[in-house]
């Protein structure tokens, strides 16, 4: 594609250049006034025919100086140039034209002491020939088609190297793969947790100081009495470590209310204070659920309020939660751990992945998870694929059989269904597109051309 839009450029450059020669060369043959001298005894020749509004004159002819009358100039004599023009079909001009007392004659260029102004002449008429046909031959679309066209190969030869690349590495495709969904699978499930946990601290941030530092111990996103039969009750705590320790054990303690938030008590055992232990361990940031079944009988409970939570650590160490914190502690926001952004199972604000990754492991487990829709995927691409080059193949065909006609090409550039299938590939596009362009401004070249031989040239065949 570089070498392409090199060529376009180039062709630009020049044909601007070179057009602008043309135009003067046909509209101002030489801007510079000059005058001749004449060797002595020249003969000039009496142009008829001619008036001030035949100069320059738009084309080049050959004059039959024998049919002319002809006048002797016997001493050097000092002419004002109007024209070059030509007496011998010859390439060079070899005449020029005079002016004399209002008329008009030729004068050989044999007859002239200096001629420097005709070989200017020659020089610049045959610079602006050369430097046009120069840019024909090696400026034309021929070389910007070439290009076009190991575009339009590579792109088929890519097609078909990649189907068969993935036809015969399956294995290896199916592990990258697998190995790509392993390290995203593993992001995602650190950020969704560290996410969690800004989302809890930022709650946290919000409560009194003396609470903060009980909620950078324990969270407690759910507790719950359930009421079965014949008022049989149960209660259901959900806890996380906040702490950095390991959970031993933790006790609770706390009294049960009914719906309209009076106290109530055990209908069997009379007792309103109830209590229970969890048995750890307890890892940091993990979260844990428990029960205490047929905890109380009364038909009316309906909430436990906590009033105090011991915890002993591993490491020997404890910490008891009075009430006030816990009456903040167990009514944490649930869009805390629930904004429907990630898909969660608990409560928990940590990843095993904090802990190390076996990568390894985890590639074995995308593979066996996921290899049906590798396969899947894979044979769907390599379709795509085969597909894509045939297309290429088809915008090739039309390419070739349309190279020397800019207006066909250009219709299918915009309304063929092969282009539109590749419509995604901009540089094809760009590159087809251009090299219509280059055809129709090289036949205006061309065309040019033509013009300039034949009114410069085209008298050596008449």
């Amino acid at each position: 594609m570089k070498a392409l839009t090199k060529v376009l450029f180039c062709f630009a450059f020049l044909t601007s250049g070179v057009l602008n020669c043309i135009s003067q060369e046909l509209a101002h043959p030489f801007p510079i006034k000059a005058f001749v001298e004449t060797v002595p005894n020249a003969t000039l020749f009496v142009m008829k025919d001619v008036s001030p509004d035949s100069f320059p004159m738009s084309s080049r002819v050959s004059y039959d100086v024998a049919s002319l009358k002809q006048k002797r100039v016997k001493k050097p004599t000092e002419f004002e140039v109007i024209d070059v023009t030509n007496i011998h079909k010859v390439a060079n001009y070899d005449a020029y034209v005079v002016k004399y007392k209002e008329k008009y004659y030729l004068v050989r260029a044999s007859d002239i002491v200096d001629n420097t102004y005709l070989d200017k002449r020659n020089s610049y008429l045959m610079s602006v020939h050369k430097s046009m046909r120069d840019s024909v031959d090696h400026y034309s679309p021929s070389l910007a088609f070439d290009k076009l066209m190991e575009l339009v190969d590579f792109k088929i030869k890519a097609c078909e190297d990649s189907v068969s690349y993935m036809r015969n590495n399956q294995e290896f495709i199916f592990e990258e793969r697998a190995r790509r969904d392993a390290k995203t699978h593993v992001e995602e499930e650190l950020q969704k947790y560290k996410e969690r946990r800004d989302s809890y601290y930022s709650w946290v941030s919000t409560l009194p100081a003396s609470v903060q530092k009980d909620a950078r111990v324990l969270a407690i996103p759910e507790s719950s009495i359930s009421t079965g039969y014949l008022g049989l009750c149960d209660y259901k705590m959900s806890f996380i470590n906040m702490s950095k320790k390991t959970i031993k054990y933790l006790t609770w303690a706390g009294r049960v209310k009914n719906a309209v938030g009076d106290y109530v008590s055990c209908e069997v055992r009379h007792t309103s204070s109830f209590s229970g232990k969890y048995t750890g361990p307890g890892y940091s940031l993990c979260d844990y659920f428990s029960s205490w079944d047929a905890l109380l009988y009364n038909s009316s409970a309906d909430q436990m309020v906590l009033t105090s939570v011991r915890i002993v650590y591993t490491d020997g160490s404890s910490v008891t939660i009075g009430k006030q914190s816990l009456d903040y502690l167990t009514n944490i926001p649930r869009e805390v751990f629930f904004d429907n952004k990630y898909s969660f199972i608990g409560y928990g604000m940590g990843s095993s992945y904090e802990d190390g990754v076996d990568m390894d492991i985890e590639i074995k487990d995308r593979l066996f998870l996921s290899k049906s829709r590798y396969e899947r995927e894979l044979r769907e691409e390599m379709s795509l694929l085969r597909d894509l080059g045939n297309q290429y193949k088809s915008a090739k065909k039309i390419i070739e059989e349309n190279r020397n006609m800019p207006s066909l090409l250009a219709a299918y550039l915009r309304n063929g269904n092969v282009f539109k299938a590749l419509e995604d590939d901009q540089e094809l596009i760009h590159a087809v597109d251009g090299y219509r362009s280059l055809i129709e401004r090289s036949n205006s070249f061309s065309k040019r051309l033509d013009e300039f031989e034949r009114a410069y040239f085209g008298f050596l065949n008449q």
